[in-house]
């Protein structure tokens, strides 16, 4: 199978859709602690769809409000505008992708990995001082050049993981070995193309080795998001963790498990609250 030409790569990004005008001014608005509700609500209620998704996850049982919420400017009221601002961005993102035709890809298993990824970079970077919303960004953003090497070349993709499979390697190995790159390129790349801020470019582009560069505290932030993820899907967090606690972004960052644990609980009741946003 031949390697996937990075022309031929950037020709199929094109193909894809400008981010919505709201989604990239809600962005703007991640590093302003002094956000006015009322603007936020405005901004949003310019886009119907997205304000349906904010509604539809303000109403779900997960925060169990007895009234009815009708509007966006009470959805910010009662979730706040940090959460707000998470669902605009992950919903815009998920949008842009084209359904598949034919694809071996499960696109829930993989949203489902970035979402909580993404909540994972948010309850990280208030344990350690950094902007929530940029590392929810980010955090959800790393593996997208999975899905759009998955959706532009999926022959070429399953050719891929059947290689994964055989040899027993990681899918990012088994990438080079069959595309001549992986997806962390690809994400960057989309990355760009979305006009994210370069720190944002930079932990897509690095996430799997947050020391090949000097140290970025977002890149920090998503690597261990990712790594974290992995480990509690295996079902031995602290087990998993433990080793890597003291070496390479967590000393960084200042980790240890007991700053890390109080973390993941804030990490999956933010999941809970946002796993609507796959549905529909």
């Amino acid at each position: 199978m031949n390697p996937v030409n990075i022309d031929v790569l950037l020709g199929r990004l094109r193909q894809l859709p400008s981010l919505p005008a709201v989604v990239l001014d809600v962005m703007k608005t991640f590093e302003n602690e002094q956000m006015d509700s009322a603007t936020l609500a405005r901004k949003i209620a310019h886009d119907q769809a997205l304000a349906a998704r904010v509604l539809r996850v303000a109403n779900s049982s997960f925060y169990g409000l007895e009234a009815q919420i009708s509007s966006i400017k009470e959805a910010v009221m009662v979730l706040g505008s940090h959460n707000v601002r998470s669902i605009v961005v992950s919903a815009g993102i998920i949008n842009q992708f084209p359904a598949a035709q034919r694809s071996v890809f499960d696109r829930l298993a993989f949203w489902r990995h970035s979402l909580a990824a993404a909540a994972h970079a948010q309850a990280l970077a208030n344990g350690t001082g950094h902007y929530p919303e940029t590392a929810f960004t980010a955090g959800l953003l790393h593996d997208i050049g999975r899905l759009v090497l998955a959706t532009y070349f999926p022959d070429e993709f399953l050719g891929v993981l059947e290689y994964a499979a055989a040899r027993g390697c990681a899918v990012i190995e088994a990438e080079h070995a069959v595309l001549g790159l992986d997806h962390t390129l690809a994400g960057t790349e989309l990355a760009k193309r979305w006009k994210f801020p370069s720190a944002i470019q930079q932990a897509v582009a690095n996430h799997h080795s947050p020391d090949a560069q000097p140290a970025a505290p977002l890149t920090d932030l998503v690597y261990m998001a990712n790594v974290i993820c992995h480990c509690r899907d295996g079902g031995h967090p602290e087990e998993c963790l433990a080793p890597l606690l003291g070496a390479g972004a967590f000393a960084r960052q200042g980790l240890d498990w007991a700053k890390l644990e109080p973390c993941l609980a804030e990490a999956d009741a933010q999941m809970a609250g946002i796993a609507l946003i796959i549905e529909g």
